[in-house]
C-alpha cells in the first residue's frame, strides 16, 4: 500500500517539478530530508528519488534560468562554502591511504554546497523562502511527528533510536532541535489559524521525540538555544515564560529513566562515554598537528589506517587523562572532526561560515530597527540563529560536521538578508518624494 501511495505521489509531483525550478528544488530538498526509502519495502524501494529530483532540478534550472546564470553573483556565504569545498578537495587528494569513506564524504559535502549554490537562483523572494522553510519543516517534522505520537501513545515509554540517514539517537535529537525553531516561525506567520496550531502541535511532538531519545547533549543544546533566543528577543519576559512552559511539558512527559540519565551530565569525568570522546579528540588533534594545513582527509579520525599510527598520541590535550582507544571510533565533535579531516585551515573556514551567520543576523536586525518593517525577515533570521546555536553547542559532542541542514540554514539567512534589502528598497522607491 505504501509503495502504491508513493508511486502516485511520484507520478503527481514529477510534472510539477518539470514545470518550475523552484518546485523541482523544493522536491529535491524534501526527498533528501524525508528519506522516502525508509518507508517503502516493495517495488518502490529500488527507486532513487533524490537523484531523480536532482536531475530534474538541474535540467529545469538550466532551461529556465540559463540567462540569469551568466549574471550569477557570488555572495560572501557561498564564497566561503566554495573555498571550503576546494579546500576539502585538496584534503581528499592528499589524504592518508586507506580512508575508505574519503571520497564518499567529500561527495556528500560537494552535493550540499552545490544545493546551497543553487538556492539564490530559486529563492528570490519572501514567498519562495517561506516555501523552503515549510519544505524543511515538513520533511524533518514528519519523523518527529511519528516518534512524538509514539511517545504520546506509550505514555513516554517509547525509546527513540534515530534513523539510518541521521545517525543514532543523539544525532537525531540534534537534527530535530535544529528544525524546531523553523516550526515556531510557521506557527507565527501562517495566515490560517488551523495551520498555525498545526505547526505548534508539530513543534510539541518534535519536542516529545527529542525527550524520547534520552540524549544528554540534546538537553544542553536546547538550553543553549533557549538562552540565546531569550537574549536576542525583544519580549524577554514572554520568551522566558515560554521556555518555562516547555520545561514543564518535558517534566510532565519524561519518564523516570530520562531524569536519571540527565542527572549524569555533571559526572563527565567519571563517564566512560565522555572520556572516550576526549580520547578521540586527542587522536584528531594529533592528525591535525601532523598535517596542519589540509588535515588527514575525510573521516581520517575514525579510519583503521590512521588509528594504528596515532592511537597513542596525546595531540593538543595531553593534560587530560583518558583511557586508551581500543578500536577506531567516531570523532564525536564537529570541531575536532573538521580539525582532523581538514586541518587548521579547514576549521577556520568552518568557523567563518557559521560565525558569518551571526553577522548577517545582526545586519538584518539593524535594518528591521531602522526601517520599522521586514518583521518576518528579522524573526526568521533570529530563529535560524537559534538553530545554529543549537548545532554549534550540541555538535561539540557529535560527528555532524558534514550534515546538510546547518549549511542550508547558513545560506538561507544570507538570502533573507538579500531579499529584505530589496523589500526595503522597493518600499523606499514607492514612497512619494
Amino acid at each position: 500500500m505504501r509503495d502504491i501511495f508513493f508511486l502516485a505521489f511520484f507520478l503527481w509531483t514529477l510534472p510539477l517539478a518539470l514545470s518550475s525550478g523552484l518546485v523541482a528544488f523544493l522536491l529535491w530538498t524534501w526527498a533528501d530530508l524525508v528519506v522516502i526509502n525508509n518507508y517503502v519495502y516493495g517495488f518502490m524501494s529500488a527507486i532513487k528519488y533524490v537523484q531523480l529530483y536532482a536531475l530534474v532540478t538541474f535540467l529545469v534550472v538550466l532551461l529556465q534560468y540559463h540567462k540569469k546564470i551568466s549574471a550569477y553573483k557570488l555572495n560572501a556565504m557561498i564564497g566561503l562554502m566554495l573555498i571550503l569545498l576546494l579546500h576539502g578537495a585538496v584534503s581528499a587528494v592528499l589524504a592518508y591511504p586507506g580512508l575508505e569513506r574519503n571520497w564518499e564524504i567529500f561527495g556528500n559535502l560537494a552535493k550540499i554546497i552545490v544545493m546551497c549554490a543553487l538556492m539564490p537562483l530559486v529563492l528570490k523572494n519572501r514567498e519562495s523562502i517561506n516555501l523552503y522553510v515549510l519544505c524543511v519543516v515538513t520533511a524533518i517534522g514528519f519523523h518527529g511527528l511519528l516518534d512524538g505520537l509514539k511517545m504520546v501513545a506509550s505514555a513516554g515509554a517509547h525509546n527513540v533510536t534515530g534513523i539510518g540517514k541521521f545517525g543514532d539517537n543523539n544525532h537525531y535529537a540534534l537534527i530535530l532541535l535544529m528544525v524546531m525553531p523553523l516550526a515556531i516561525y510557521l506557527a507565527r506567520y501562517f495566515e490560517s489559524l488551523y495551520l498555525r496550531w498545526a505547526s505548534f502541535g508539530l513543534f510539541m511532538l518534535m519536542l516529545l521525540a527529542v525527550v524520547g531519545t534520552n540524549s544528554r547533549g540534546a538537553l544542553i543544546a536546547a538550553m543553549a538555544g533557549l538562552l540565546w533566543f531569550t537574549l536576542i528577543g525583544k519580549k524577554k519576559i514572554k520568551l522566558l515564560l515560554f521556555g518555562l512552559s516547555l520545561c514543564f511539558v518535558v517534566f510532565i512527559a519524561a519518564p523516570d529513566d530520562w531524569f536519571s540519565r540527565m542527572s549524569t551530565i555533571q559526572e563527565a569525568q567519571e563517564d566512560s562515554s565522555f572520556m572516550g570522546r576526549v580520547a578521540a579528540w586527542k587522536l584528531a588533534t594529533a592528525i591535525a598537528i601532523e598535517n596542519p594545513l589540509f588535515g588527514g582527509g575525510f573521516y581520517a579520525g575514525q579510519a583503521a589506517s590512521t588509528f594504528e599510527v596515532f592511537r597513542n598520541s596525546q595531540g593538543l590535550l595531553p593534560f587530560i587523562e583518558t583511557p586508551g582507544l581500543l578500536r577506531p571510533t567516531a570523532t564525536h565533535s564537529i570541531y575536532f572532526q573538521i580539525l582532523g579531516d581538514l586541518g587548521f585551515n579547514g576549521l577556520l573556514l568552518f568557523v567563518a561560515i557559521f560565525g558569518y551567520v551571526f553577522h548577517v543576523r545582526g545586519e538584518i536586525a539593524k535594518r528591521a530597527r531602522e526601517t520599522g518593517g521586514i518583521a518576518w525577515a528579522n524573526d526568521l533570521a533570529n530563529l535560524i540563529s537559534v538553530s545554529i546555536v543549537v548545532y554549534l553547542i550540541g555538535g561539540a559532542l557529535l560527528s555532524l560536521a558534514y550534515y546538510e541542514i546547518p549549511y542550508y540554514l547558513a545560506i538561507l539567512i544570507k538570502l533573507i538578508d538579500v531579499v529584505s534589502q530589496e523589500e526595503v528598497k522597493s518600499v523606499t522607491i514607492a514612497l512619494p518624494k
